[in-house]
């Protein structure tokens, strides 16, 4: 190992003298000579759904500045290496509605919403941020006959062209208002996807300049899209990555075959207290270690809105009264810190899972799991260990 360390443990939720047991009787190796496993993307946070972010620009200052630092200062807070946000689409999506850049085909108004204010104000606090966009809804027209807005199937990918002029715009719009690239955008949330409309996607980015937007598929489940990948050379070049939601630290065969970044695109949902941060504390690690992905994302970035919705509190942190400036809910902030605190997307990369030569992450054998991640071009390496139990920390909307 390279003589710079950087050394993080998180152990949390157990008794000392079972931590003490596990961490003495157990011996772990950390060797880095087979040099890196998977590259590390990143560790991210989603405002989406919406509304679920719709009360924080409403904050006054000085606390509004205080909230968006600890979501995206680096080394403060939870500094976050992504923010993934909602592409509005008119549309009741979870938590409310989220308004889209384009009513009409016409007319395309980039501020309207919030997730724009959020894209700035991020891009302004660390200005390496990784951003994200995926609808969770489209406007009818999409869908419609583009000159008389008749014949309208309900179906956004019935006319792939329209809808990914439509998903273009949008990142056009983002960079020309904001001057922000929008690196990752996705193709629907949570519903089925389309191997014509995420091709034609590709080649519309790619014609209007966005050939470094990447596209990941299918922010639902690895199953099926990855069979499509292995099997169909043309749309296994549309996609960069597999994204899959809430997947119980698993990727499977397949989804590994296809050789492409594996993400946890949304994970978590978990109630903001500790029980809720000792699940994305495991998830981060474990999503790793049982199911080589590189990145995880928590639904959602900030819980600020209204008491009473669906999944309260299931944020990264709270600030629901602007009225009266308070905010608070902290435990996954510090949660997050341990990993995006001490290690940087892309420059590097996990270690090897399992023990002997070469390895430098895996399940420790007394419950928990341990994670290293190496910039192999400085040296520097951090080393995440978190004891916890499923029955300890369950990923649920417990209070």
């Amino acid at each position: 190992m390279p003589a710079h360390l950087s050394f993080i443990f998180f152990i949390t939720a157990c008794a000392a003298g079972i931590v003490h047991e596990a961490i003495v009787n157990t011996q772990v190796t950390v060797d880095d000579s087979a040099g890196p496993a998977r590259v590390f993307h990143g560790i991210g946070g989603l405002s989406g759904g919406g509304a679920t972010s719709v009360l924080l620009r409403d904050y006054p200052e000085p606390q509004r500045s205080q909230i968006l630092d600890l979501l995206f200062k680096p080394n403060f807070g939870a500094s976050l290496h992504i923010l993934k946000v909602e592409i509005g689409g008119d549309s009741q999506s979870t938590d409310g509605s989220e308004a889209s850049h384009m009513h009409d085909p016409w007319t395309v108004d980039m501020h309207r919403g919030y997730e724009n204010f959020l894209l700035e104000q991020a891009k302004a606090r660390n200005p390496s941020i990784y951003t994200y966009g995926l609808p969770w809804a489209f406007p009818q027209w999409v869908s419609c006959n583009p000159s008389t807005l008749v014949n309208c199937t309900g179906n956004p990918y019935s006319r792939p062209q329209q809808t990914a002029n439509y998903i273009a715009s949008w990142v056009s719009g983002v960079k020309s208002e904001y001057g922000i690239d929008i690196d990752y955008v996705g193709s629907w949330n949570e519903r089925g996807y389309d191997k014509v409309y995420l091709e034609t996607l590709r080649s519309t980015l790619d014609a209007e300049g966005f050939s470094s937007t990447k596209i990941i598929a299918s922010d639902s489940s690895f199953g099926q899209v990855a069979k499509d990948v292995n099997a169909d050379p043309m749309f296994a070049n549309a996609l960069w990555g597999l994204g899959a939601h809430y997947p119980n630290m698993q990727s499977g065969t397949d989804a590994e075959a296809t050789g492409k970044p594996l993400w946890a695109s949304e994970e978590d949902s978990t109630y903001n207290n500790a029980v809720g941060a000792g699940c994305w504390a495991r998830v981060i690690n474990q999503n790793y270690v049982r199911g080589n992905m590189s990145s995880s994302i928590n639904w959602n970035l900030i819980a600020a809105y209204m008491k009473g919705t669906n999944w309260w509190r299931a944020g990264l942190m709270t600030a629901f009264q602007p009225w009266s400036g308070s905010y608070g809910s902290l435990a996954m902030i510090w949660a997050s810190a341990h990993t995006t605190q001490f290690s940087q997307p892309y420059t590097w990369s996990y270690l090897h899972n399992g023990t002997g030569t070469g390895t430098g992450s895996g399940l420790l054998s007394q419950g928990g799991s341990y994670v290293t991640l190496e910039n192999f071009q400085t040296g520097d390496f951090s080393i995440v260990v978190e004891k916890m139990s499923r029955d300890h920390s369950p990923c649920c909307e417990c209070a």
